[in-house]
C-alpha cells in the first residue's frame, strides 16, 4: 500500500470514529468539545475577535469563489490539465460532502458565538474548504512560482490563512471542535479521493489514445 493510500485509509477512519461519536452523543466527545469552547470563549478579546471574523467572513461564498478562480485560472494559463482536473473536483467533492453530511447529521451548532449561521454544525464547511485550499496551494500552485523567495512567501501565507481560518471557526463558537477536526480529515479524504480518480481518468484516457491511434 503506497503514502497516499495510507494516508486516504487513515483519514476516513478518523472522520468516522468522529462522526459515530457525533451520531451517539458520545459523552467523552461531549466532553472535550464543551471545554474546547469554554476555552475559547475565555481567549476573546476585541482585536482578536474582529480579525477572526474578518477572516471568516472573507473565507464565506465570496472569498472562496475568488480564491477557486484564481487557483483555477492560474493552473489553466499554465497548461496543468490534470493538477486542474484536481483542484476543480476535489473542491466539488469537498462542497457536496459537506452539504450532504450536514443534512443527515443536523448537529446544532454552539449558542454563545460571535458570528450569525443558520445551517447545521457537522461537518465545517469552512474547514474542508480551507484544507482543500491549502494542500492544493502547496501541492499545486507553490510549485509554479519560480523564484524561490516569493514561493516561501506564499507558502507562509497559506499556511497561516487557511489554519486561521479553521481555527477562527472554534474561536467563534461557529462550531465545535469536533466538527472541525473531522472537517480537516475530511478534506484530506476529499483531496486524495479526488487525486485518485484524476489519475485513473486520464490513464484510461491515454490508454484509449494509444489504441485508437
Amino acid at each position: 500500500m503506497n503514502r497516499k493510500n495510507t494516508i486516504l485509509i487513515l483519514s476516513l477512519i478518523f472522520f468516522l470514529i468522529i462522526l459515530t461519536a457525533v451520531l451517539t452523543n458520545n459523552s467523552i466527545l461531549h466532553s472535550i468539545d464543551m471545554k474546547t469552547a469554554s476555552y475559547a470563549k475565555h481567549l476573546r478579546f476585541s482585536s482578536l475577535d474582529k480579525l477572526m471574523i474578518t477572516i471568516s467572513n472573507f473565507s464565506r461564498v465570496i472569498g472562496s469563489v475568488f480564491i477557486f478562480t484564481i487557483f483555477s485560472l492560474v493552473l489553466f494559463f499554465r497548461r496543468k490539465k490534470k493538477h486542474l482536473y484536481l483542484f476543480i473536483s476535489s473542491f466539488f467533492l469537498a462542497i457536496a460532502s459537506e452539504m450532504i453530511l450536514k443534512e443527515i447529521v443536523e448537529r446544532a451548532r454552539p449558542i454563545s458565538r460571535l458570528i450569525v449561521e443558520t445551517s447545521y454544525s457537522f461537518p465545517s464547511a469552512h474547514s474542508i474548504v480551507a484544507v482543500v485550499f491549502l494542500l492544493s496551494s502547496i501541492i499545486l500552485i507553490a510549485p509554479l512560482i519560480k523564484k524561490p523567495f516569493e514561493k516561501v512567501i506564499f507558502i507562509l501565507f497559506v499556511s497561516i490563512l487557511f489554519p486561521l481560518v479553521i481555527i477562527g471557526r472554534i474561536y467563534l463558537s461557529a462550531h465545535y471542535l469536533s466538527d472541525v477536526l473531522a472537517s480537516i480529515f475530511l478534506g484530506i479524504a476529499c483531496f486524495i479521493i479526488a487525486d485518485i480518480a484524476t489519475e485513473k481518468s486520464l490513464l484510461k484516457n491515454t490508454k484509449y489514445v494509444i489504441n485508437k491511434k
